[in-house]
């Protein structure tokens, strides 16, 4: 089994490290174990897909915001 790092996991599902640890801390991420305070995650392992689902939405909603505070040029 080949394990993956908490930067790793994150990058692969465009999700930040601190949410990828919470993920870990509360067993969304299956196969995720503790080797003194580093999470370790396995390779394969994914999110439920109501999550991955709930990421992109984050991602897209701050893209929106941001592109109306341009529109309306708030500093």
């Amino acid at each position: 089994m080949n394990i993956i790092s908490v930067t790793a996991f994150a990058e692969k599902y465009g999700i930040s490290e601190r949410t990828t640890r919470n993920y870990c801390a509360n067993g969304k991420i299956e196969g995720a174990f503790l080797t003194g305070k580093t999470w370790n995650i396995p390779e394969d392992a994914t999110m439920a897909e109501h999550q991955r689902l709930f990421a992109g939405y984050c991602l897209t909603a701050q893209d929106r915001f941001k592109a109306i505070i341009e529109y309306l040029r708030i500093k």
